[in-house]
């Protein structure tokens, strides 16, 4: 009962989903998953970025899409996929990228002391291995197949 209320208060807030079949679905995850691999593939270049100190580059990553619009694309993908885990991790990743653009902000605009430079960059470092990881976690709720599709 539990899991057919769940589906039914996301069909509810996703009305997009019953109205449409097995393969428009696919093509959504497609289109959800296809961002959300750009976004991880975009963020794994930020440690070259820092060891450069190239803060306005790494604001550039963040804020536009495809990782700017991660929100949107991760929420439709986890409702796509109807699993409460796929959604924590989503909050996850969600609030360690704003914990790593606030950093990267105060890097960038702040010119701190050595010392809060290194705390500032230690924070950045540390949120981006938590968004990453939880970028691969969300990942492990869809097959192989459907991640080869949006990578295509």
């Amino acid at each position: 009962r539990a899991a057919l209320a769940s589906l039914i208060s996301l069909v509810t807030l996703f009305p997009w989903m019953s109205q449409k079949g097995g393969s428009a679905l696919a093509d959504d995850l497609q289109e959800s998953l296809a961002p959300i691999l750009k976004s991880q593939e975009l963020l794994n270049e930020i440690p070259a970025l820092m060891e450069r100190k190239r803060w306005d580059d790494i604001r550039n990553i963040l804020a536009p899409a495809p990782v700017g619009k991660l929100q949107q694309t991760m929420v439709k993908a986890a409702s796509l996929v109807g699993d409460d885990d796929a959604f924590e991790e989503l909050d996850e990743v969600l609030d360690n990228l704003q914990n790593m653009d606030m950093n990267v902000y105060m890097l960038a605009v702040q010119f701190p002391s050595e010392s809060k430079e290194k705390q500032y960059l230690a924070a950045v470092k540390e949120a981006l291995d938590r968004v990453l990881k939880g970028l691969d976690r969300f990942l492990s709720f869809f097959s192989e197949e459907q991640i080869e599709k949006a990578r295509q």
